[in-house]
């Protein structure tokens, strides 16, 4: 397993503009991953999320922090990237980060505590961008609210804005995406980076009640 980070790009040149920067390769440093032993008992269906713990520090870039607030409203305009699939640019799928806004709306199943979800309209998540997070950059650090679960196919959403665009009927209306609140699993998170994370919110790690189970590969 490789851990690519501090950069928007792999296998490329860094420009001069400082728009493309090549993401630092960490090979056989991946000690063990954790997951909320919920995930298993609900068949895979919730607790979407996972930690791995590496044998050395890796750095980010960012002053980033998990947030421990209220879930942000319908409406609220926030950040979603990944290194997954991209119907656009398909040769380019996996080598290069891509960021979308990501406008959070109410779930069609109804809110749940533990799930983020937002509008599928012109753009998504896509496969191969799980475990990417849901972002604010704001008050000088980089705040995670969620991280990707699942969503519409961004091949059948491409379909669909192709016909679109050439002035085709379609009646369509996607599912919408699904982020894993952070917010909701900030007690794991805590619990197996040994309250290493920040939170963003008045509380610490310490603060909270760690006595979730957890499984580790």
């Amino acid at each position: 397993m490789v851990i690519h980070a501090d950069g928007n790009c792999i296998g490329c040149k860094a420009s001069a503009d400082g728009k493309m920067r090549p993401a630092k390769a960490h090979k056989n440093i991946v000690m063990s991953v954790m997951i909320p032993k919920s995930y298993v008992g609900s068949k895979c269906r919730r607790s979407d999320i996972a930690v791995v713990r590496l044998l050395e520090h890796v750095a980010t870039g960012f002053d980033m922090r998990i947030s421990y607030r209220e879930k942000p409203v319908a409406g609220t305009i926030l950040s979603a990237g990944g290194f997954g699939y991209n119907p656009d640019e398909t040769d380019n799928s996996a080598r290069f980060l891509n960021v979308i806004n990501a406008t959070i709306t109410e779930c069609p199943k109804g809110n749940r505590k533990d799930v983020i979800c937002i509008e599928e309209k012109e753009s998504n998540a896509c496969r191969g961008d799980s475990g990417g997070g849901l972002l604010d950059l704001s008050d000088g650090h980089l705040t995670v609210y969620g991280v990707v679960a699942h969503g519409t196919s961004c091949k059948l959403m491409q379909s669909v804005l192709m016909e679109k665009r050439a002035g085709l009927k379609v009646h369509t209306k996607f599912k919408g995406g699904y982020f894993t609140s952070t917010e909701f699993y900030a007690p794991f998170i805590c619990k197996t980076t040994f309250d290493g994370a920040k939170l963003d919110g008045p509380k610490k790690c310490r603060d909270l009640d760690q006595n979730q189970e957890v499984l580790t590969f």
